[in-house]
């Protein structure tokens, strides 16, 4: 679309927001005159409007006045330097491409203007569907127009959660007479579960009727208040037919308009006060039928006294009703109209005058509106498409042309996907283990914990490892630990891959292709995730087999048997993710930049997750009936000793203490992770219910067991060996375990074969 392709956009460059002075944006616009590439400056051009993981992790929103053909065609005086046969005029010319336009935007967020309905039906919705948007056509009421507005969101990036149209007509009002519409939509990001509400409109072109566009604004922005939840950042796009350096256009950005500086005539900026007064004689009114302001039915500016709360006054009072808010234009206030968005505009007023509408006359009336918010749920401008000057078409031929099939051209801006905080999606998805925590009403105190708590967490994992590896005690050199290693290198291997997505994520972005090591990073924490499950099931095992097949099994657990096991530990999970689907899943490029895994309604997303619940599942059925059969063997001994040796205490059992101690450590960690993996088998069956609230829940409850399986097993095992002990502090305990007569045990486990 941009690059080797005749026509304006090919001379459009990028530019980017500076963020010393967020109302001024440099032009850097490579010129084509006539059809021929000129670089004025140097220049960044989007030379593919399909975006590379680089800069992938953003949103983009489009908005574009396509020109409905029928208003088209029954205005030939806008658009007389075509001639009545020229391609140009004919809707399939223009069709194709307004396809490629479409098509190229790569949009996330897309408003289009001037639509009818037939149209709409007939092409566009087929087209939006195949692009993969969630699309909302509303069509205009009460008005000779009989077209309307779609607003499209990317499915695959937006979950729609409400939407309403906005009727700015009112029967038998003389201001809010014409049947434009507005659109409000409310999304929640995918990634992030954060919201973002979209306002979509086109006003009134008329250029005499400030007072119409200046209550169309009004109320859109009241009824945008009204649905804003919790500061949530908000989008304004569409064609607004006001001019950049208008007091409207002021009104927007600044939230005051001071009533007595306003005409209603002039305040859009479409026409000069010498153009006004040449056509003086007109006769306006403003105000409905109830409340009409008595000038002689002359009204050449807002009355000194007057006021309206067009969203939220200074006082916090808002004006729900459509008629207290017209009705308050005539009550005696000061004189000051106000709201309270902090709106920029991404193709804000800078050094020459920038056009986006070129028929008889140049116009700008097409904006993008962005909240700045109060600095915790703000939009910030990454880029946006550049807009041609004055200067810059002055020798080209008006639109629509051969190359160009609307009189308005498409505004792009591209804002950072992070609406609050990219690895909040990672928390939310569930793609964290030790010590990550995920609480749906303090996400932020989770982060928290992540950041302070597993390093400490892998210090700890990584010391008792290299002590237990350097012993050379040969109650250290069991099976039980062997698998205590291997668990513990799990778990500091994905506590690692978890802190490099968040320093990556929120930090550094070194990476050319950082979605795609985002992706690697995700695959490897789900691998060592697996690994560390199949790691409790073996050390769970250990105990098992020790209690029931205390010597024909002895030969099971040998040194080359436990390092071939150890091998499939590690190397199984990483054999079933590098074979579709689960490659799929882990390295699937997403508009994010993360991959499926976190569109949490793809099939690869949940395909993957599935596979870690089969290995909670393998948990379940193996490890919990292995601690109930051991607990059962160590009761049933203890009960047959005692009545074989009627001198011996209940606390006497076929193996000793240590042993013992070692089947509580799997117990209790048993049942945590048991804790754990049931909150994760439910969040999955959310997740495939689409049920957000039960989600929600269960990762506000997943901090507490895990945080006993993270720090347990570390902790229980150095509890529980007297031999580690004694590597770490250097001495003995002051109390040694008692060991039962190993002679009477023997003598038991003799006949017990």
């Amino acid at each position: 679309m941009w690059k080797g392709r005749k026509g304006l956009y090919g001379r459009i460059g990028v530019e980017h927001r500076q963020p010393s002075d967020p109302c001024s944006l440099p032009s850097k616009i490579a010129l084509m005159k006539p059809w021929r590439l000129e670089e004025r400056h140097p220049i960044n051009l989007w030379s593919s409007q399909r975006r590379n993981t680089v800069n992938s992790a953003t949103i983009r929103v489009a908005s574009y006045n396509v020109l409905c053909q029928s208003s088209f065609e029954n205005n030939p005086k806008l658009h007389s330097h075509l001639d009545g046969v020229s391609p140009s005029r004919t809707w399939s010319h223009r069709w194709t491409r307004i396809v490629n336009e479409i098509s190229a935007l790569d949009a996330d967020v897309l408003g289009l203007q001037e639509v009818s309905e037939a149209v709409f039906k007939e092409f566009f919705e087929k087209l939006l569907e195949s692009l993969g948007y969630t699309i909302f056509f509303s069509e205009r009421t009460m008005d000779e127009h009989n077209h309307g507005l779609i607003i499209a969101v990317r499915k695959e990036r937006f979950k729609v959660e409400s939407h309403e149209t906005v009727d700015f007509y009112q029967q038998e009002d003389a201001v809010l007479d014409r049947g434009n519409i507005g659109q409000i939509v409310r999304v929640v990001c995918r990634k992030t579960r954060a919201s973002l509400l979209l306002a979509h409109t086109h006003l009134l072109f008329n250029p005499l009727r400030g007072d119409t566009k200046f209550a169309q604004i009004a109320y859109l922005l009241s009824r945008v208040h009204q649905s804003r939840k919790d500061e949530e950042p908000v989008l304004l796009l569409g064609d607004f037919n006001i001019e950049p350096a208008s007091k409207l256009f002021n009104y927007i950005t600044s939230g005051i308009l001071n009533g007595t500086m306003f005409s209603l005539q002039t305040g859009s900026g479409q026409i000069t006060s010498d153009e006004w007064n040449r056509l003086k004689s007109r006769r306006m009114t403003f105000g409905n039928k109830q409340a009409v302001i008595p000038h002689d039915d002359f009204l050449y500016e807002l009355p000194r006294e007057t006021y309206v709360h067009t969203m939220m006054d200074r006082r916090g009072e808002i004006q729900s009703d459509l008629f207290d808010l017209l009705y308050s234009l005539n009550t005696t206030h000061p004189n000051q109209f106000s709201h309270q968005l902090n709106f920029v505009s991404t193709y804000a007023p800078h050094q020459a005058p920038t056009v986006t509408s070129y028929t008889v006359h140049m116009a700008n009336p097409d904006y993008i509106f962005y909240d700045t918010g109060n600095g915790k749920s703000c939009l910030t401008l990454n880029r946006r498409l550049a807009v041609p000057t004055e200067h810059d078409l002055s020798e080209l031929e008006r639109w629509p042309n051969e190359h160009i099939p609307s009189d308005h051209i498409c505004l792009l801006a591209e804002f950072p996907s992070c609406l609050q905080n990219d690895f909040h999606a990672w928390v939310m998805a569930g793609n964290t283990t030790n010590g990550m925590a995920a609480v749906a009403a303090g996400i932020d105190a989770g982060t928290i914990y992540s950041d302070f708590v597993e390093p400490l967490l892998c210090i700890l994992y990584a010391f008792l490892i290299a002590k237990i590896m350097c012993s050379t005690s040969e109650d250290l050199k069991g099976p039980f630990f062997s698998f205590a290693i291997t668990t513990g290198t799990s778990a500091i291997l994905n506590i690692l891959c978890n802190l490099l997505t968040r320093l990556f994520d929120l930090r550094i972005h070194v990476f050319p292709d950082r979605g795609l090591f985002m992706n690697i990073l995700s695959c490897f924490s789900h691998t060592f995730a697996f690994s560390m499950t199949l790691g409790k099931i073996l050390a769970v095992a250990t105990r098992f087999t020790s209690v029931w097949l205390p010597f024909s099994f002895k030969r099971f657990w040998s040194p080359p048997h436990i390092r071939i096991i150890i091998t499939l530990q590690f190397t199984l999970p990483l054999a079933i993710f590098a074979y579709m689907p689960f490659m799929t899943a882990a390295f699937a490029r997403t508009d994010d930049g993360y991959g499926h895994y976190l569109g949490i309604e793809s099939v690869p997303f949940k395909i993957a997750k599935g596979f870690n619940m089969f290995g909670y599942m393998l948990f379940f059925v193996t490890t919990i009936p292995m601690c109930v059969a051991t607990v059962a063997k160590l009761e049933m001994d203890r009960k047959k000793i005692a009545s074989m040796q009627g001198g011996w205490t209940a606390s006497v059992s076929s193996v000793s203490r240590s042993e013992r101690i070692l089947v509580l450590c799997s117990v209790v960690l048993t049942l945590a992770h048991a804790v754990k993996a049931t909150q994760q088998t439910i969040w999955f069956m959310a997740l495939i219910m689409n049920e957000p609230a039960l989600q929600a829940t269960m990762i506000s409850l997943y901090m507490v067991p895990n945080a006993i399986t993270s720090f347990a097993e570390p902790v229980l095992l150095l509890i529980s060996s007297k031999a580690l002990r004694r590597e770490i502090f250097g001495i003995c305990t002051p109390k040694e375990f008692k060991e039962p007569n190993t002679t009477r045990v023997a003598s038991f486990a003799a006949r017990s074969m």
